[in-house]
């Protein structure tokens, strides 16, 4: 009884920490502090998963918090910020539907870099790590399952630390370092 309550605990930690974070990725500036409790949210709720039914109590328990995560995001897809933005100098001048095409494209943009793009890279440093791991005697098999447990993981976190860059090229190098780093380790370590 008391691994369910502890279960459940973890889920409302991570429903909450996407909560908090939802409020402060919603204000014109960063919050260091709430950016803080909310991932501290999330990593509790993991560890309080994991405590209770192992894996397959984090798994459970992330099917919530992205099942939150989502809920709360799909309204922001179409909509623009309520806060103001200093505006950039090639859409300063243009005509608003030329304005709505520029912010339209940058959105774009961004999905691709935190979405496919980083996938991609997430999916490089997995085979690295997959590559290390069998170079060091590991089996096979447990080495394919740590591709498939790391990819989401390096994932989430790449797409998070993309997402938090306010510069395109900060974003492009982050995932540039990223592939690179990951393409020789994987072919060194075999």
């Amino acid at each position: 009884m008391a691994l369910i309550s502890q279960f459940w605990l973890a889920v409302l930690l991570g429903v909450a920490g996407v909560f908090v974070l939802r409020v402060s990725w919603a204000r014109p500036s960063r919050s260091v502090t709430l950016n803080i409790l909310g991932w501290g949210n999330i990593l509790a709720a993991a560890v309080l998963a994991i405590g209770a039914y192992g894996a397959w109590g984090l798994a459970v328990s992330a099917l919530f918090v992205m099942g939150t995560a989502l809920l709360l995001l799909a309204p922001s897809i179409v909509r623009r910020p309520s806060w103001k933005r200093r505006p950039l100098d090639s859409g300063a001048r243009a005509d608003p539907r030329q304005r709505q095409n520029l912010a339209l494209g940058r959105r774009v943009a961004t999905f691709a870099i935190a979405g496919p793009a980083a996938l991609l890279a997430a999916l490089l440093l997995a085979l690295a790590l997959r590559s290390i791991f069998a170079g060091v005697g590991g089996v096979e098999a447990d080495a394919n399952v740590l591709v498939l447990a790391c990819v989401p993981v390096f994932w989430s976190i790449l797409a998070t630390a993309l997402l938090l860059m306010e510069h395109r090229r900060m974003q492009l190098a982050t995932l540039a370092v990223a592939a690179v780093a990951a393409i020789p380790i994987t072919i060194l370590a075999r």
